[in-house]
């Protein structure tokens, strides 16, 4: 599968320097601190709802 330039470059380079090569089009990844979520009491999120939960409790 070919990926789109454009977003090829966006997710794999930094200050034009490529850091990595997708094998596919799914280059998605969450990174987060176990520290902050268990201050807070919270989860790694699993849905975008909980992504958007988790991030407002984070930044309140």
């Amino acid at each position: 599968m070919d990926i789109l330039l454009e977003i090829r470059n966006f997710l794999t380079s930094f200050d034009n320097k490529v850091y990595l090569i997708p094998l596919d089009g799914d280059t998605l990844t969450l990174y987060y601190r176990k520290d902050i979520l268990n201050a807070l009491n919270l989860t790694v999120p699993r849905t975008w709802n909980e992504y958007n939960d988790v991030a407002k409790a984070v930044h309140n």
